[in-house]
């Protein structure tokens, strides 16, 4: 009997020092599972945080911007054959991750006086939207053709030396800011422009910065020369 107590006994500790053994082991597991998730979660982060619109080359979005300029244009035309670009809007991610604008091209056509034909696309999915919107609700009829002639930067490019020239201290006093770019001809001169219109979520404070697309003239919304930084390569 003494012999039959003390097997239960050395059954019953074995049994007590497996549990605890497993037990053991699956929390070391699980703590370094969370660990790694920790780390690679970080490593993310630091990426997307050094890789933006502020930085990167400007021409690096050259063949994504010109296929969709092509695709917008082919799309216009099959609406009227005399299909020509009067505006171009992008619309910057708040965060200024790359590839993630929407692309708005706005045409006109001298065979309808009354609408415009509005092509807009996604960069990061190139999914589009077509529409045809009467002039009265949008633009207004004064609206020239765009010059292509002095078309000579991408939306990237006047973005940076926005950023240069006011731009960036704008976003750095307004955390929660958005960007929109729009080329089309207007004020001072008629010419054609860049417009970059910064903008407050919280408060709505705007910045408005005008850059020329063609010999790369920086000035404010009243004409005013603004520095002549260059934005950074």
């Amino acid at each position: 009997m003494k012999k039959l107590s003390l097997t239960v006994l050395a059954l019953v500790l074995f049994l007590s020092l497996s549990g605890l053994s497993c037990s053991l082991f699956s929390k070391k597991t699980t703590d370094t599972t969370t660990t790694d998730a920790t780390t690679d979660t970080t490593t993310t982060d630091t990426d997307l945080a050094t890789t933006n619109l502020t930085n990167v080359e400007a021409t690096s979005i050259d063949d994504l911007v010109t296929t969709n300029y092509n695709l917008a244009k082919s799309k216009a035309q099959d609406w009227k054959s005399d299909a020509v670009l009067v505006n171009l809007t992008v619309k910057l991610p708040k965060n200024l991750a790359t590839n993630q604008a929407t692309e708005t091209y706005v045409f006109g056509s001298a065979q309808d006086a009354n609408n415009w034909f509005s092509f807009s696309i996604s960069e990061s999915s190139s999914k589009y939207i077509r529409a045809v919107i009467p002039k009265e609700d949008y633009l207004g009829t004064d609206v020239k053709p765009v010059n292509s002639t002095y078309w000579k930067m991408n939306y990237l490019r006047a973005f940076q030396l926005a950023e240069a020239n006011g731009g960036k201290t704008f976003r750095a006093a307004n955390k929660n800011s958005e960007v929109v770019t729009t080329l089309g001809h207007g004020l001072p001169k008629g010419w054609l422009w860049w417009q970059m219109e910064y903008k407050s979520v919280d408060t709505g404070n705007k910045l408005i910065i005008k850059v020329n697309p063609n010999d790369s003239t920086v000035i404010d919304e009243n004409g005013n020369p603004l520095s002549t930084a260059t934005a950074a390569q």
